[in-house]
């Protein structure tokens, strides 16, 4: 078995022909996710010695959202700037299906690289091979020149150990910003493979305006001073585009298309389907290990049920699904680190937290698959896809810094972000007026109203 190992790693070492294959489309290089630029760095500081950690990286995101080819185009990266240093991509859910133990792994390792020249490990699907934690863990202390970088599903975050958790620096990779279905829907259709993209650090500048203003009066003067560069972004797209407006782009990346596999979809039953199906796969395969193929039959349920839900009342759904309250905590838990939702803390003092809950999908076309399975038109529905998208741009800009706007009172902001107690409700809508939501909290610094 060792052998076999042996050859499947020297099978392994990335070539220039296998690299354009899977970087490219049409022949045409694929463009790169904006958390390449960040990967980049890392394994580029490491292989200059301008740093020793991070030295192994973690990329956790949900099916579809491009973790393969990121790999890939980092394998290129390094091919094309360190000519002399090797690199292993080795497909994980392959090793698994040779029968490739996690000890075996590491003895062909030791074998086939060298002990004092530097390399770059890929492994993709880590969760793949079990003991998989443990296996990286010796990896990292015995290969003291590699750089490592370990992709799966986001139950790499469910089952990091208190040891590994140490060593790596865990990334997670999350479904498409609108600027970034933009460089890759224009990349697609473009003969050229030209790419559309905003004036560099143009979000910083919307986001220092939107978020770290002194008062409303001050957000829209710090918007006016850059309405020109955001404007001239738009015109690009509509130029592009010549046929709509950019606005029906905006819908297409919330309802369909934010998750990078479903790109290269037009029809759009085929992409819901197709969302169905991830979900499906998180469910029986990314989650198998920690629940009992029965449970998953409850866990899909209670999915079911949140894709239509408002807020979360626990005890409603245990009498309608027939799943204990302990159990759906349990769940929620699980499916909450997997990325697959999203749930930010509640505004409020305990007694509100546990009447008021609510959580978000991470990608709006997950849900809407869901919805869609049981309704043909599911207009009544779309606010809670403008919602998943915007819970999905807090996550990513602030994470813990954003709360879930329920309070004891009948009408509350959707989302709260607090930066140094100074606090601002959002509310989010389609053509909306009212603006009593955001007047509810009354130590606001100001509020934003955001129509879809």
């Amino acid at each position: 078995m060792l052998e076999e190992a042996k050859n499947f790693i020297k099978n392994s070492r990335v070539t220039k022909s296998e690299i354009w294959e899977n970087i490219s489309l049409h022949g045409k290089r694929l463009p790169q996710r904006f958390k390449f630029i960040k990967l980049r760095k890392y394994v580029s500081d490491f292989l200059k010695n301008k740093t020793i950690e991070p030295r192994m990286v973690g990329i956790a995101g949900i099916r579809g959202v491009g973790k393969t080819t990121l790999l890939w185009q980092i394998a290129n990266f390094v091919k094309n700037n360190f000519k002399e240093i090797d690199v292993y991509l080795l497909s994980m859910d392959i090793a698994s299906g040779y029968g490739f133990e996690s000890q075996i792994l590491i003895d062909a390792l030791k074998e086939v690289t060298s002990s004092y020249k530097k390399v770059v490990l890929l492994f993709d699907e880590i969760q793949y091979i079990e003991n998989w934690a443990l296996m990286l863990k010796i990896i990292y202390d015995r290969f003291k020149n590699s750089f490592i970088i370990a992709t799966g599903s986001s139950s790499l975050l469910i089952r990091s150990t208190v040891d590994l958790s140490t060593r790596w620096h865990v990334e997670s990779l999350y479904p498409l910003s609108f600027t970034e279905f933009i460089m890759i829907k224009s990349w697609l259709k473009s003969e050229g493979g030209r790419a559309i993209f905003p004036e560099k650090g143009l979000s910083v500048e919307i986001k220092n305006a939107l978020f770290f203003s002194e008062s409303a009066k001050d957000v829209s003067a710090k918007l006016g001073r850059i309405e020109n560069k955001i404007q001239e972004y738009f015109i690009k797209i509509d130029e592009f585009i010549k046929t709509q407006e950019w606005k029906n782009y905006l819908s297409e990346y919330i309802f369909y298309h934010n998750i990078p596999r479903l790109l290269m979809i037009d029809e759009k039953n085929t992409i819901l389907n197709r969302a169905f199906d991830f979900l499906h796969r998180v469910l029986y395969q990314d989650l198998r290990e920690f629940y009992e193929e029965n449970e998953i039959g409850k866990i899909k349920r209670l999915l079911i049920f949140l894709a239509f839900s408002d807020e979360i009342n626990k005890e409603k759904i245990s009498k309608s699904l027939g799943i204990k309250v302990e159990k759906i905590e349990k769940i929620m838990e699980s499916l909450i680190k997997s990325e697959l939702l999203i749930k930010f803390p509640v505004y409020g003092g305990v007694k509100t937290k546990i009447k008021r809950e609510k959580v978000f999908f991470v990608s709006p076309t997950i849900r809407y698959a869901i919805v869609k399975q049981l309704f043909s038109k599911a207009e009544q529905f779309h606010s809670k896809l403008y919602e998943d998208i915007t819970a999905l741009y807090l996550k990513k800009i602030f994470n813990g810094l954003v709360l879930y706007g329920g309070t004891d009172k009948e009408r509350s902001p959707d989302f709260i972000v607090d930066i140094d107690k100074k606090i601002i409700p959002i509310e989010v809508g389609t053509s909306k007026k009212d603006l009593s939501q955001l007047d509810s909290i009354k130590d606001k610094k100001y509020g934003l109203l955001i129509n879809f």
